[in-house]
């Protein structure tokens, strides 16, 4: 379930991690979320840490791992990024299907 508080972009990240991740965001993953919010716009993050959040597979490395993956197919938007999932499970179940 997305933050959707006030504040900066950096705090509705910090507050949607520490809501639905961990309550006690570690330093080095503020670290980290920072470095991210600068690399990629706000709506893509978000879309990661919820990625992450729904699978839940909730360290960092996983979110930066997403992160990464939309970064190398030139990802911008949400739902470029949502379309590019849905082609990879489809793909993924067609697999397991053969």
């Amino acid at each position: 379930m997305p933050y959707t508080g006030g504040g900066s972009d950096i705090e509705k990240v910090f507050a949607f991690y520490k809501s639905e991740i961990d309550k006690n965001l570690p330093k080095s993953i503020k670290k980290n979320l920072e470095v991210a919010l600068t690399q990629f716009n706000f709506d893509i993050l978000m879309y990661a840490l919820n990625e992450a959040v729904e699978n839940g597979k909730t360290h960092y490395k996983y979110i930066k791992g997403i992160l990464n993956n939309l970064e190398a197919n030139n990802i911008k938007t949400v739902e470029e990024a949502k379309n590019l999932a849905n082609n990879h499970r489809r793909k993924s179940n067609n697999y397991k299907n053969t």
